[in-house]
């Protein structure tokens, strides 16, 4: 004879004690996915490539790249203590203290740009190794970088332009041109024959450089072009654009030489715009010696 032993009944306090346990294990079975994904998302914006450039942030509603040209030089030196001080001969430029031997590499120097006129020596930092040294910075740009601000120190912590009265005197005393220096250290030249005989916009028209030229939507600091109308692919260009230039996906320092061309251009004739730099990079050093 078969023993059939009788059905225990479960009681409702068991029963919702086990749905309770299975409403938990289901709930944290979806927490560990959800932070699963969340991690990877936030890896993927934080990983850089070789250039030291991070993957794409919005700013602005625009996707665009985010540089730290800082970690791609290094922190600059500081070369200013006592430096046109205690009534030493303050040099006019960064050229002025290479010419003079009094150069100790690239990195923070005290400068006056007019002697004894209305600027007050202010500092700069100078590049004294790229192209024979000697080149004064005075401009720092990123594309999305929603507006031109004028500081009285650039350099490459922060991004911004000179200040007027400090810029003109700089660019009324250029002798070589200006070059430029990306994130990936590539470097462009323009002579000051080109710079001053440009007619759309030579650097002698232009007064602020936080400021968009007359005429036009965005800081343009050098055009040349036939019609100087800016279409078509007949320009040449150097561009500290804010955010009322949306073009290119945001291109704020940019360069472009469709029609006189760069005394020396680091960039490859390819990409959606060939003989335009955007394409190949997203942040500049201007300089002017």
């Amino acid at each position: 004879m078969k023993l059939i032993r009788p059905k225990q009944n479960t009681s409702f306090f068991e029963s919702f004690s086990d749905l309770i346990f299975a409403t938990m294990a289901i709930f944290v079975m979806l927490l560990i996915i959800f932070i699963s994904q969340v991690g990877e998302g936030v890896s993927q914006i934080a990983d850089s490539d070789s250039s030291g450039v991070s993957d794409s942030e919005s700013i602005g509603g625009q996707s665009c790249k985010v540089n730290t040209i800082k970690d791609v030089f290094g922190p600059a030196q500081s070369f200013d203590k006592n430096h046109c001080r205690r009534g030493k001969t303050c040099r006019s430029s960064c050229n002025d203290i290479l010419v003079h031997g009094e150069s100790k590499g690239t990195g923070i120097y005290t400068i006056d740009v007019d002697g004894r006129g209305k600027v007050t020596p202010f500092k700069a930092y100078c590049d004294m190794e790229t192209r024979g040294g000697g080149w004064t910075l005075f401009a720092h740009h990123q594309d999305c970088t929603a507006e031109v601000v004028e500081v009285d120190f650039v350099h490459l912590e922060n991004l911004g332009v000179l200040r007027s009265d400090k810029w003109k005197a700089l660019r009324d005393g250029v002798q070589e041109g200006m070059m430029f220096v990306d994130e990936k250290e590539k470097v462009t030249f323009l002579s000051v024959q080109k710079l001053k005989n440009a007619n759309c916009v030579n650097i002698d028209v232009v007064q602020n450089l936080s400021l968009a030229s007359p005429g036009y939507r965005s800081n343009v600091i050098w055009h040349a072009e036939n019609d100087c109308q800016g279409k078509g692919q007949d320009y040449s260009i150097v561009a500290i654009a804010g955010s009322s230039y949306k073009n290119y996906t945001f291109a704020g320092a940019g360069l472009w030489q469709f029609a006189e061309q760069f005394d020396e251009w680091p960039y490859p004739n390819t990409g959606r715009y060939p003989s335009a730099s955007i394409d190949h990079q997203n942040e500049l050093l201007y300089f002017i010696k």
